[in-house]
C-alpha cells in the first residue's frame, strides 16, 4: 500500500488516498454505498458491507493521508489537523495500537459507532453483512 497505491471503499471501489472524498457526498453510488449522512459533527459509517469504516470528526478538504499498514489510514487538512480515520478489514479485527490519537479515536467510536461495532482493547471488529443470493 505504500507510495499512494489504491486503497479499497469496498471491493469493487479502489480509490487514492490524496483524492478520497468524504463518503456520501458525491454520486448516487457512494450515497448508496455508505448509506444516509448523520448529522453534523462527528460521523461514522461502515460501507454496507460491513468490512470498512470511516470516521470524520469534521467536514474539512483533505490535504494529507497517513498510511498505517494496509488496514488503517488517517486524513489531515491543510492545518495538519486529524480530520478522519478509515478502518479496513473489520471482520478480523483492525487495531488502533500505534495510531496517533489512538484514545480520540477509541472515544469517537465509542459514543458514535453503530451499536454492532465492537471494540476489545485496541481492537475494532464489526460483523460482515451477508446478502442473500439474487432469485433466478
Amino acid at each position: 500500500m505504500a507510495n499512494g497505491a489504491a486503497r479499497l471503499m469496498s471491493a469493487s471501489t479502489p480509490i487514492r488516498c490524496s483524492w478520497r472524498r468524504w463518503p456520501g457526498t458525491g454520486s448516487r453510488p457512494e450515497q448508496e454505498l455508505w448509506g444516509p449522512s448523520m448529522s453534523e459533527g462527528i460521523e461514522v459509517r461502515v460501507n454496507d458491507v460491513g468490512d470498512i469504516l470511516y470516521l470524520r470528526f469534521k467536514k474539512a478538504r483533505i490535504n494529507a493521508c497517513r498510511e498505517f499498514g494496509d488496514l488503517r489510514n488517517l486524513d489531515y487538512d491543510g492545518e495538519g489537523e486529524l480530520i478522519g480515520v478509515e478502518l479496513i478489514g473489520l471482520a478480523g479485527g483492525v487495531s488502533l495500537q500505534g495510531l496517533p490519537e489512538a484514545d480520540r479515536i477509541r472515544e469517537a467510536l465509542l459514543a458514535h459507532g453503530p451499536p454492532e461495532l465492537r471494540i476489545e482493547g485496541d481492537e475494532v471488529f464489526h460483523p460482515i453483512q451477508t446478502r442473500p443470493a439474487p432469485a433466478p
